[in-house]
């Protein structure tokens, strides 16, 4: 098994870098089924990488809490404790200890064993994060087992949770599918985000992470890559329109320890049976451009 900085990169927050701009110029001469589909192309997949990267989020918290239900020093509690690496735990309640704006709770299922468990972290009205976002409400988690345990499962709901005043909804799950010599998670997301202006985007997700190169250099994490499998659905609600979309990985995306965006892969996105357009990564090297297709028109896309 990896140590905690390499686990740390599977956190599916950096597995798709984040939201990105669309530089695309329309002629007029484009017909209308070419205009939709690159409107509805941009779109879902603007709302696609707007729920990786609130759910992405959610991983991270759930394997940060502290190294007795998973490894600590991840998600909000990056920082807390960097030294925890190994067995038992730290700070008040087994929790990290750290200066924060939150408090984290743990409460034994069962009185004669210490799982399951559910955590509970809350960040009461109003928390900034050290990544400046600023958080409310609560994220509830129970776990099996220790989460990098194989067959360990961690379950997630919400509480009042907002982020930068979005709010997230849903059921959020891992499964530990690792083997002896093979590190992998699946994550299946139930989701939705809402909006202050009114737009939402009911995000569902399956995707499982697969460690392909690195894990015979567990004190190296430079040269660990993931592959990335799986697909998502969901309906975005923009401006009283309403996109119903799915999207399937084509080619596994690939994410360099090394590189802060994913280096490779393919995602389409359909409406109804047909594909609508896709993204593709690029060819593994490591920079911030994707390209965005729809009906044989492209677009230089630029991730954040």
């Amino acid at each position: 098994m990896k140590t905690r900085k390499s686990l740390a990169l599977i956190l599916l927050t950096s597995l798709t870098a984040g939201l990105f701009v669309v530089s695309c110029k329309k002629d007029d001469s484009t017909s209308a089924s070419t205009a939709e589909k690159q409107e509805f192309t941009a779109t879902v997949s603007n709302a696609d990488a707007e729920g990786q990267v609130a759910f992405n989020e959610i991983f991270d918290n759930v394997l940060g809490v502290n190294s007795e239900v998973a490894i600590g020093g991840t998600g909000v509690f990056a920082g807390a404790n960097p030294s925890n690496d190994g067995p038992g735990m730290n700070g008040p309640q087994g929790v990290d200890s750290a200066d924060h704006c939150f408090t984290v709770s743990i409460t034994h299922m069962d009185s004669t064993t210490f799982f399951p468990a559910q955590v509970v972290i809350d960040f009461g009205a109003g928390c900034i994060g050290h990544d400046g976002k600023t958080r409310r409400g609560k994220i509830i988690t129970e776990y099996s087992k220790r989460l990098i345990m194989p067959g360990a499962v961690a379950t997630t709901v919400f509480d009042g949770y907002y982020v930068n005043n979005v709010k997230v909804e849903g059921t959020h799950t891992i499964t530990n599918l690792s083997t002896e010599n093979q590190l992998k998670f699946n994550v299946t997301v139930l989701g939705q985000l809402t909006k202050e202006n009114g737009n939402s985007s009911i995000w569902n997700s399956d995707r499982t992470t697969t460690m392909v190169e690195g894990l015979a250099t567990p004190l190296n994490p430079s040269d660990d890559i993931f592959s990335i499998t799986g697909s998502a659905n969901g309906v975005v609600t923009k401006d009283a329109q309403t996109h119903e979309w799915s999207a399937e990985i084509i080619n596994p995306l690939l994410k360099k320890f090394s590189c802060h965006w994913l280096v490779q892969g393919t995602i389409n996105f359909k409406k109804g049976s047909q594909v609508y357009g896709s993204i593709n990564y690029g060819n593994g090297e490591c920079d911030d451009q994707a390209t965005l297709s729809a009906n044989g028109q492209t677009a230089i896309i630029t991730l954040h």
